[in-house]
């Protein structure tokens, strides 16, 4: 991880559709990040969390001099890959025989980044010791993570993303046969 100066892109997800009623949810979620050095967004699996990360990290990034990374754990399986992944998407590669977590906040200690981990649920134990890390060794990285559940930590905030609501089939038929029978 040594040596390696930060890259200033924020290497985000592209969207690929449009982004649809989440406004409240942006706002909550940017207040949280600007007090907070932990934020999780919470919810059921397919609920658009990992979209809202995305969309509120490209809001706050110029408050983060050092960048914003996405790390991507969903292909992830081993809990002792979650610091190598964090590692790799800062741009940083280590070759000391310090441990991963160590040479991590070492590296980014004096840093002011946001780094948005997503999909912690399946690693959570290695999520929660990754932000606990890198919360109290470091002063100016925050943290955005997405998970179906909380990582557990007492510096953690939480924002539940619950569904979009579904229109009413009923009161769609209804509308639309009111529509119809009107005289054209």
């Amino acid at each position: 991880m040594g040596g390696s100066a930060p890259r200033r892109d924020h290497h985000l997800p592209a969207e690929t559709t449009s982004f649809v009623d989440r406004r409240g949810e942006l706002t909550q979620g940017r207040e949280l990040l600007a007090r907070a050095r932990l934020v999780t967004l919470t919810g059921p699996g397919g609920v658009g969390k990992t979209r809202l990360a995305a969309r509120i990290a490209a809001r706050v990034r110029r408050a983060f001099p050092d960048g914003v990374r996405f790390v991507h754990l969903s292909a992830l399986h081993d809990p002792a890959l979650v610091p190598l992944a964090a590692a790799d998407a800062l741009g940083l590669h280590d070759r000391s025989a310090q441990p991963p977590l160590d040479a991590l906040v070492e590296q980014v200690r004096d840093r002011r980044l946001l780094l948005v981990v997503d999909n912690c649920e399946h690693l959570a134990g290695a999520c929660a010791r990754l932000a606990a890390a890198l919360l109290h060794g470091t002063g100016g990285v925050r943290i955005l993570a997405t998970s179906r559940h909380r990582l557990g930590l007492t510096e953690e905030h939480l924002l539940e993303v619950r569904p979009l609501p579904v229109p009413d089939p009923a009161a769609s038929s209804a509308s639309a046969t009111a529509a119809g029978s009107r005289p054209g």
